[in-house]
């Protein structure tokens, strides 16, 4: 988006095409963060350009057929889609902002304007981990080039003036800190900025291998969640009505046996995604998905 890119104005504006070259770095350090960010930025357009999965009329049999595994309670057979007129495969959704069913739905992502489904699935994780590597890798480089001007000014043993009665006091980290602060603001934020960015892509790059790992998406772990939630509030209701005496046998009867009906449900959702085929071979099935 528009703060990635002025992010990575500022950071090279202020830092990078300001300290490299030096002593320690030379302008391969540049070329190939140009080249890094290039190439990040590439894995964004692939992401943003490439179709989800768009599921229409001419297509549908082709996913019908790929995707048929209902579990009769998230996914069930013949659920039929009442903007687009036709049944809707297994894992599919239909999303109200794009306007269309999406095959192997997982969700509408709002940086890249789209779906994130099926045909661009595997996209999607190029740019979270190539974003990722990048903002890391930002923000070590402009850790190194700190210590370089902590080194090279000898920060660590000179003394500083503080405060408004300009006392004079010995170097600390927290004072080396505030002078870097004072002297690199642009860049000292910069560079915090892409550390705490870098990891958050990261932590949710590896909730998305979880996901794959029990082949999930995003949808289907919020659906089966929901699922679990709603047929176990209704169980339990049940057997609390169950202890009231004065219900009739027919009664009790009849309760028992949807709380059968329930535990079977609850049983079929949580199977619902217990991929046995594990991390690599689901990963295979994104790159490689079964509608191709």
């Amino acid at each position: 988006g528009l703060g990635d890119v002025y992010k990575r104005q500022v950071y090279m504006k202020y830092g990078l095409l300001v300290y490299v070259p030096n002593k320690h770095m030379s302008n391969n350090w540049t070329y190939f963060s140009t080249f890094f960010v290039i190439f990040s930025l590439y894995t964004f357009y692939l992401a943003c350009n490439k179709e989800p999965g768009v599921i229409t009329k001419k297509n549908v049999r082709y996913y019908l057929r790929a995707y048929n595994e209902y579990d009769g309670v998230v996914f069930t057979e013949k659920n039929s889609c009442k903007t687009c007129k036709f049944f809707k495969p297994a894992r599919s959704k239909h999303c109200k902002t794009c306007d269309a069913c999406i095959a192997r739905y997982d969700h509408h992502c709002p940086w890249l304007k789209q779906c994130v489904g099926e045909k661009n699935y595997r996209y999607f994780l190029l740019f979270i981990i190539t974003h990722s590597f990048l903002c890391l890798f930002g923000a070590g480089v402009g850790s190194y080039i700190f210590s370089i001007i902590v080194l090279e000014n000898n920060l660590y043993n000179q003394r500083f003036v503080v405060g408004q009665e300009r006392e004079v006091v010995p170097s600390s980290f927290s004072i080396i800190v505030k002078f870097l602060l004072a002297r690199n603001s642009q860049f000292f934020f910069a560079a915090i900025a892409c550390l705490i960015i870098g990891f958050t892509l990261l932590f949710f790059f590896l909730y998305h291998l979880y996901l794959i790992s029990g082949g999930l998406t995003t949808n289907e772990r919020i659906k089966k969640s929901d699922a679990l939630m709603t047929l176990e509030t209704r169980r339990d209701s049940l057997k609390d009505k169950l202890k009231d005496e004065r219900l009739t046998q027919d009664e009790k009867s009849q309760y028992l046996e949807e709380i059968e009906i329930i535990k079977r449900h609850i049983t079929n959702i949580e199977k619902f995604g217990e991929s046995k085929k594990g991390l690599l071979l689901n990963l295979k099935e994104i790159i490689n998905p079964p509608s191709y």
